[in-house]
């Protein structure tokens, strides 16, 4: 038995050259790269991460489209992490109210490294749950531009809690 990894961003198409590699550059002319979000785990953040990087390191990154269709969602610890990545510091990317309790408001906690590239977030009817609240905070922040359909409409995102004494989680 191995260890099977899922990989939760992908890009246009796989690698001609490596069919474990996704192309992630939409326009090389234009240098506008491109990643679809599927879901968001523990590792979704660092994936995103070093393809941005690696996109800006070795083409002239213009711009960047998110793709969040058909996103259900995921880890709230992850859709904050994504937000953080292309908001600025203190930008509040969470913010909840309920009947009788205090609002809970989760902010940005630096400077997103990728807060000045040009962002388009794609969203439809099946972006939901954690993919609603980056898209909710790019917007909300003016950071960049929402293209498509009104998402699910969920608002809710799961919390990982580890039981005392054990590695399982709830």
């Amino acid at each position: 038995r191995e260890r099977v990894e899922i990989y939760s961003v992908k890009g246009t198409a796989r690698s001609t050259t490596d069919e474990q590699k996704w192309n992630h550059l939409l326009d090389p002319e234009l240098g506008i790269g491109y990643a679809r979000v599927t879901n968001f785990q523990e590792n979704t953040v660092d994936e995103l991460r070093k393809i941005i990087a690696a996109l800006q390191k070795s083409n002239n990154l213009r711009g960047f489209v998110l793709d969040l269709r058909f996103n259900p969602g995921g880890l709230l610890t992850s859709a904050v992490e994504m937000a953080e990545m292309f908001l600025g510091k203190s930008d509040l990317i969470v913010r909840t109210a309920g009947l009788r309790s205090r609002p809970f408001e989760i902010p940005a906690q630096r400077d997103g490294p990728f807060r000045d590239l040009p962002l388009i977030v794609l969203v439809n009817g099946y972006s939901a749950s954690a993919s609603e609240i980056v898209a909710g905070a790019i917007k909300d922040h003016h950071r960049g531009l929402i293209v498509g359909e009104r998402t699910f409409g969920k608002f809710s995102v799961q919390n990982l809690i580890q039981l005392v004494r054990s590695d399982a989680h709830l």
